[in-house]
């Protein structure tokens, strides 16, 4: 009786052990893709902004970018075409990214030195991709760049997101890592392959979809697939999204926003779209 209340207790201390240990990687999961989100978010929706408000800037746009100025507030700028580029106006979301509770600011200024920064490590992640055969581009989709500077480390995610609103791209995404001077360090693939899956939102959709992660890529579901669902759920009926690996399910609740990574179970014998 000693040895298996003994070999009991240790079960359960093995189990609450590893359940606190994918609770982390799950915080850190959802922290990150909450940062890409944000920057998402808000330039997709300052992009439908600055078409409409400022058309006649549209041919001096050298391109955009957004960041956290606050976790109340996420500023995307749109940056001339210039050698030494000036910013030709600032929209200011709260966190709730309501267009018409945005701010609109059409002062033309310089950079701040946050947003030079950000700026540098877009302009260099946009010439990495011209310039090397490392990213695979697909018909109608484009890139999207996620400059980020946080807790020290500076990165760029690319997504890749469809020209039609009729599509949702899980990914063919990367992350580029750089030092304190913004030159590069590593480029990762997240994922081989992408998975395009179309929707309606006048119809029903599946509740609950699924795609896999091959070995060598990412065991768990990454914080780009994340920020993806975060940027469409609202528009679709999913429920859930579920990555399956090798070892690893991860669940992400599309209604909570909540992520529950649990050991590779009977979802794991399915034929889900391999990634």
């Amino acid at each position: 009786m000693k040895i298996s209340f003994l070999l009991f207790a240790s079960l359960i201390s093995s189990a609450v052990f590893a359940q606190i240990e994918t609770k982390k990687i799950a915080d850190s999961i959802i922290a990150e893709a909450k940062e890409i989100y944000r920057s998402e978010m808000a330039s997709w929706y300052g992009s439908e902004i600055f078409e409409e408000k400022f058309k006649q800037q549209k041919q001096n746009t050298g391109g955009h970018f957004s960041y956290k100025v606050s976790p109340a507030q996420t500023n995307c700028v749109f940056f001339s075409t210039a050698n030494d580029p000036k910013v030709l106006a600032t929209i200011i979301f709260d966190s709730n990214y309501i267009s018409a509770k945005a701010q609109i600011d059409s002062k033309q200024r310089e950079f701040t030195l946050v947003e030079k920064d950000l700026y540098s490590l877009q302009k260099a992640a946009v010439h990495e991709v011209k310039i090397t055969a490392f990213f695979k581009e697909h018909k109608n989709t484009n890139f999207n760049f996620v400059p980020l500077i946080q807790n020290g480390e500076k990165k760029v995610y690319i997504l890749t997101s469809a020209r039609d609103d009729r599509s949702i791209i899980l990914g063919s995404d990367y992350l580029l890592t750089f030092n304190s001077e913004n030159k590069l360090i590593s480029k990762k693939q997240l994922h081989p392959n992408f998975v395009s899956v179309k929707y309606d939102k006048t119809t029903d959709n599946p509740t609950t979809t699924a795609h896999r992660h091959a070995s060598p890529y990412s065991d768990f579901i990454t914080p780009t697939d994340i920020c993806t669902l975060m940027l469409y759920e609202k528009f679709i009926k999913w429920e859930k999204h579920m990555v399956v690996s090798k070892d690893w399910t991860s669940i992400w609740d599309c209604q909570a926003n909540t992520l529950t990574i649990n050991k590779s179970n009977i979802w794991n014998k399915l034929n889900f779209n391999n990634q």
